[in-house]
């Protein structure tokens, strides 16, 4: 049964991303073809515009992809289909464990589609030295592999994503318990959860840098951190990251199951 609830949530989410997909590729094409040495002014204004174009798909992108996963978690929960989600034979779990999943497939195609996007209208030779001779510098630095630092820098992207999507779960969750003016609760509890996660992040590393100098120089100095001390610090970062949403996906499983109000 989760395979067919995972495949009807893909389905509706994918059915309006393709669109931005597909729009955003045939933009950066557009881009790199209009990127061309000692352009007429035409072509010069119309390649700025194609830029700023692409850009705003990226951002679209994401935020779409969050809102295809809350409206959908809305629409199955609280909206008409509710009705028919709540008499399936399954478990709360499992219903809830289909939003999760498609939530994150989507976000990591999303992201897929935008690392395409970015290289096909920015790539160029030149770009690539400049960005490949910053990324050497900081890894010779702090002694990590580029691969190694564009690892953890998605790895710190997507538990940021992560958190951002089950916050805002959690505020559809608790902002629906109450009678009125449930959307505007809603946005309330999610942007509260997503701070207090924050807070929980920055308190531990500062909880650990009161028995650790090392750490605690990101909060008096701004100093180069040494290569022992950054590696523990986003140690520190991700594990905890992947903690609190565990933590709040634990909490919303339990209220999910405790039972919704619909509509």
């Amino acid at each position: 049964m989760l395979k067919k609830l995972l495949k009807y949530d893909l389905i509706y989410k994918y059915k309006v991303l393709i669109i931005f997909y597909v729009i955003s590729i045939i933009v950066s094409i557009l881009t790199r073809i209009t990127t061309i040495d000692n352009p007429s002014l035409a072509i010069l204004v119309i390649n700025k515009i194609l830029c700023g174009t692409v850009i705003a798909f990226v951002v679209n992108i994401i935020v779409n992809t969050l809102m295809r996963s809350w409206v959908r978690f809305k629409s199955n929960v609280y909206g008409d289909e509710s009705y028919l989600t709540h008499t399936l034979p399954v478990k709360k779990e499992t219903i809830y464990l289909s939003k999760i999943l498609s939530s994150i497939i989507t976000m990591l195609t999303s992201m897929l589609v935008i690392f395409i996007s970015l290289f096909v209208a920015c790539y160029s030779k030149d770009l690539y030295e400049y960005i490949s001779s910053d990324l050497a510098y900081i890894s010779g630095i702090y002694d990590i592999s580029i691969f190694g630092l564009i690892v953890l820098f998605l790895t710190v992207i997507t538990v940021e994503l992560l958190t951002l999507l089950v916050s805002g779960i959690t505020g559809l969750l608790f902002g629906h318990r109450k009678n009125n003016n449930k959307m505007l609760y809603s946005v309330l509890f999610g942007f509260i959860t997503y701070v207090c996660a924050q807070l929980i992040v920055l308190g531990s590393v500062y909880l650990v840098g009161l028995t650790n100098k090392g750490i605690m120089q990101i909060f008096k100095t701004n100093q180069i951190l040494s290569v022992g001390v950054l590696k523990e610090l986003l140690f520190i970062i991700i594990v905890v990251y992947i903690l609190v949403i565990i933590g709040i996906n634990l909490i919303n499983v339990f209220t999910f199951k405790k039972g919704v109000n619909v509509e």
